[in-house]
């Protein structure tokens, strides 16, 4: 069984203050890990924010915490009955080891009398290699001293390990034409991603209109508008957060209206970060489109957009508009190759001279999802 109270680092005796505030610090942790670059750590801060929910649910309340308490005792216990168990089981498989040693300890001291033999028998294999060898040099000297043309010319026999290579140098060749194949591979890959060879890099998901898609369990992106106007394409891009990123990113929605109501007043200076911020969106695209054979036709982000902000249902929606000129009349890919957005870490707070300070980071995460746009 967990103990919840050692991963807050907390003692079982701490208040309801102390746990809370170890929750927030911990949850601050997790949520910022969860745009890391790999999957495998972004799935790890996933499972340790929700783990972090129910640690929240379970030591805030006081029924609950109580029984917790009761079950962790018990699995102290259990645990230490088990701990007793392995360390008579380690101490007799030990004692079970030194006696197995000390047999063969007695076994190896005894008088081996097979070496004496094995001597005798190599002293009688030397001795018959001399005799060979004297026979083998007694009948060169016999073929020496006859003529020529009596000594019929024979071929030696090419030796198996002139012509045949050794494993060592197979394995050699193996290895490099495996690495070979591997470069070759990620090159064709890399290119492929990029749009080289007019080659698309996955399959397009048939995009309809005001029909949401989730984007990494993250972003719920709809497409709201498709149309032609005389030379000019023009569509609209919603985007907002799932339900588990809704309250990250409502803190920041807050802010800015906080902020803008700040400013609108007169209660602090119109600075150029302070109004940028406000004015800015949360959520950065970027994106281009590609014709039916995988080629880009044209890059976008969303500076490059009209921006608006609108409510729905409660969840805030930031809508992008972009018109493009010229776009043939075929079909067309739109990929999402980044989305960003801005967290704020802090509240809006003031420094030590009075400034208005915004606190905060541009989480980033790079895509490469890939939809078939309808027809306007």
């Amino acid at each position: 069984m967990k103990d919840y109270y050692q991963l807050l680092g907390v003692s079982q005796q701490a208040s309801k203050e102390e746990i809370e505030q170890a929750i927030l610090q911990q949850m601050r942790v997790w949520t910022h890990r969860i745009n890391a670059p790999t999957l495998t750590k972004r799935q790890e801060a996933e499972r340790m924010v929700e783990e972090l929910e129910q640690i929240k649910e379970i030591l805030l309340d006081d029924e609950k915490r109580k029984q917790y308490d009761q079950e962790l005792e018990k699995s102290r216990k259990l645990s230490v009955v088990d701990d007793k168990k392995q360390q008579r089981e380690t101490k007799e498989e030990e004692e079970a080891d030194q006696k197995e040693i000390e047999s063969k300890e007695q076994t190896s001291s005894e008088p081996v009398f097979q070496d004496q033999t094995v001597s005798s028998d190599d002293q009688t294999a030397e001795k018959s290699e001399e005799e060979e060898s004297k026979e083998r040099q007694t009948e060169v000297q016999k073929k020496d001293t006859e003529p020529p043309s009596s000594q019929p010319v024979v071929q030696q026999p090419i030796k198996e390990e002139q012509t045949k290579p050794s494993p060592r140098l197979k394995k050699g060749w193996m290895v490099g034409l495996v690495l070979v194949a591997i470069v070759i591979a990620s090159v064709v890959t890399l290119f492929a991603l990029q749009g080289g060879f007019g080659i698309s890099s996955g399959k397009a998901t048939p995009l309809s209109l005001n029909q949401p898609v989730v984007i990494d369990n993250k972003y719920i992106l709809t497409l709201k508008d498709i149309r032609k106007q005389g030379n000019r394409t023009s569509f609209k891009l919603s985007i907002k957060p799932t339900d588990q990123e809704r309250e990250v990113y409502q803190n920041t929605a807050k802010n800015k209206e906080f902020l803008q109501k700040m400013l609108d007043s007169g209660q602090v200076e119109k600075r150029a970060d302070l109004v940028d911020f406000v004015q800015k969106p949360i959520f950065k695209i970027e994106l281009h489109l590609e014709d039916s054979s995988g080629n880009q036709m044209v890059k976008m982000d969303t500076t490059q957009a009209s921006y608006t902000t609108a409510k729905a249902s409660g969840d805030m929606e930031e809508v992008f508009e972009w018109s493009i000129a010229n776009l043939p009349d075929s079909s067309h890919v739109m990929v999402i190759d980044m989305i960003s957005r801005f967290v704020m870490k802090e509240d809006i707070s003031k420094n030590l001279s009075g400034q208005t300070v915004i606190k905060g980071e541009e989480m980033i995460s790079h895509y490469q999802e890939r939809f078939e746009l309808p027809r306007p």
